[in-house]
């Protein structure tokens, strides 16, 4: 039976690297600055999963940038990520699919990451965080319930959350939640990921432990 977990975005990293490929022979170089750690793996779909990890003190705006190359170090493409009201201690987790940024993803060779923080003061948002839980509730082996409830006295104008997948602990993929204008709770049903096996056949992916993890839940002050 599959265990279902629910938590808040604070807690220790668990996965390492700084350079590594996976089975489509991608490498992956990392960037960053003291404050803020960036680590990755690669999920069960070969695309790459980040862990950034707020180490130092609380930061107001950072941005992971993405550039994704061929085997002749040509660019494909470019993505960014925006982290806002990033707290001491906190951990945030993303997913980067080429396929949501490339037309053709079959020629990546190289994926370079480079996280850094602006310090831009956002002075009309306030984090809501700590008072936003998650629950998941398992209705069948392929969907599960999400609820997301705002326990603040605010509504929450920017929500955004991942479905974290687990197996023996290691993170395998996630699902990305983006929510707005969320009063006092946020509920969706959602499948769990499908991957292609070796024959071609698509079969869902094989966890153990799900959770939901708020990267952040922002209030823009009156």
């Amino acid at each position: 039976m599959k265990k279902i977990l629910f938590a808040l975005v604070v807690a220790f990293t668990f996965f390492t690297g700084c350079e590594s490929k996976n089975s489509n022979n991608v490498k992956v170089i990392i960037n960053q600055n003291n404050d803020l750690t960036l680590n990755y793996l690669f999920s069960a779909d070969d695309n790459i999963i980040l862990e950034i990890t707020n180490k130092d003190k609380a930061i107001d705006d950072a941005t992971i940038n993405i550039a994704i190359y061929d085997n002749k170090n040509r660019l494909l493409g470019v993505e960014k990520k925006y982290i806002h009201k990033f707290s001491k201690g906190q951990k945030n987790i993303y997913k980067i699919s080429y396929d949501e940024i490339l037309s053709d993803s079959k020629d990546v060779k190289k994926v370079e990451l480079t996280l850094t923080n602006t310090n831009y003061e956002y002075s009309n948002e306030t984090s809501y965080i700590d008072q936003v839980k998650g629950n998941i509730v398992k209705s069948t082996d392929e969907e599960l319930n999400i609820k997301i409830t705002n326990n603040s006295s605010k509504k929450i104008d920017l929500l955004d959350a991942s479905i974290v997948f687990y197996k023996n602990g290691k993170i395998i993929d996630l699902y990305s939640i983006l929510a707005d204008n969320v009063d006092s709770e946020f509920t969706d049903k959602i499948y769990v990921p499908l991957i292609s096996n070796k024959d071609g056949k698509m079969k869902y992916i094989d966890y153990d432990d799900v959770e939901i993890i708020i990267n952040y839940a922002i209030a823009y002050n009156e």
